[in-house]
C-alpha cells in the first residue's frame, strides 16, 4: 500500500563533496530491482517478500509481483526488515512519514491510489532552510565540513578501505563517467535502442 517513498537531503559544507543523501525508505530502490532483472541476477533476501511473507530472490518474480494491481499482500521490505525486533517498524515509520508529508499536504493520491487514475496524481514534499536565519552561513558550513572530515578520516572496519559519507561514492562515479563514459549492459542498451526507435530518435550506435 505504501511505496519506496524516497528521502533526499542536501546539506552544504566547505567540502568539495557535501552531504547528499538520496535513499529509498525500503531496503532497495525500485529501480535497483530492474537492474537485477536486466542483468539476470538473484536478489538478496530481504528486499521483496511474497504474499506469505517469504523472501523472493527471483528478480522477474519480484517485479511481476510488484506490478500486479490486484496484489493485497507482499511487496518491498522497508529498512530494518519485516520484523519489529530488527527495527523494521522504524523503516516503516520513515516510509509512512514521507507518505504523510506528501499526499495530505498536496491533497494528491497516496501510493495505494496512484495507479488507480490515468494521471497518477503523485505528490511531493519540498523543504528548504535559510542558513542565515540561524547565524552566519560560513561557520555553519565549516562546522558541517568538520563533522564530515572527522567521519571520513576515522578508522574503518577490518578489510574495509575507508569510511564514506553520503554522496561521496556517487560523486566519484560521476567523475569517472565524465572521464570514461557510462558503461551499459546489453539489456539496458537494447531497451534504450527500442525507446529511440519508438520515438524516432537516432540509435545510440550512430552517436
Amino acid at each position: 500500500m505504501l511505496g519506496t517513498n524516497p528521502i533526499a537531503v542536501a546539506i552544504p559544507s566547505d567540502e568539495e563533496d557535501p552531504f547528499l543523501l538520496d535513499m529509498a525508505t525500503t531496503t532497495a530502490a525500485r529501480g535497483k530491482l530492474g537492474v537485477y532483472k536486466r542483468r539476470n541476477k538473484k536478489l538478496p533476501e530481504g528486499w521483496v517478500i511474497d504474499e506469505e511473507g517469504m523472501p523472493i530472490t527471483g528478480a522477474q518474480a519480484a517485479t511481476d509481483l510488484l506490478a500486479d494491481p490486484t496484489r493485497e499482500l507482499g511487496g518491498q521490505v522497508y529498512l530494518g526488515g519485516s520484523k519489529e525486533e530488527m527495527g523494521g517498524h522504524k523503516g516503516y515509520g520513515m516510509g509512512l512519514l514521507v507518505e504523510l508529508l506528501c499526499a495530505p499536504l498536496s491533497m494528491g493520491s497516496w501510493t495505494r491510489d496512484v495507479f488507480q487514475t490515468p494521471d497518477a496524481n503523485v505528490s511531493h514534499f519540498f523543504s528548504a532552510f535559510r542558513l542565515d536565519l540561524f547565524g552566519d552561513a560560513a561557520p555553519i558550513k565549516t562546522y558541517v565540513g568538520d563533522i564530515l572530515r572527522a567521519l571520513r578520516t576515522s578508522t574503518p572496519l577490518k578489510d574495509e578501505e575507508r569510511v564514506y559519507t553520503h554522496g561521496q561514492k556517487e560523486a566519484a562515479r560521476r567523475k569517472m563517467a565524465l572521464e570514461k563514459g557510462v558503461e551499459l549492459d546489453d539489456a539496458t542498451l537494447s531497451m534504450l535502442e527500442n525507446f529511440a526507435q519508438e520515438f524516432g530518435l537516432s540509435p545510440l550506435k550512430e552517436w
